[in-house]
């Protein structure tokens, strides 16, 4: 007989509040997520090429 090794997941309170939001609300806080990455990411891109040019 062979023993199995059963590897319990460890969620964070995070994931399981997402887990557990309706799908309009993951939508929304998607949305919110994916607009703030785009400016924090411009931002950074921005500051690359200021301090590329000098």
């Amino acid at each position: 007989m062979t023993d199995k090794l059963v590897k319990k997941e460890i969620s964070s309170p995070l994931s399981d509040f997402v887990r557990n939001m309706s799908q309009k609300d993951k939508e929304k806080l998607y949305k919110k997520a994916i607009a703030a990455a785009s400016v924090s990411q411009l931002m950074v891109i921005e500051k690359a090429n200021s301090i590329a040019t000098y």
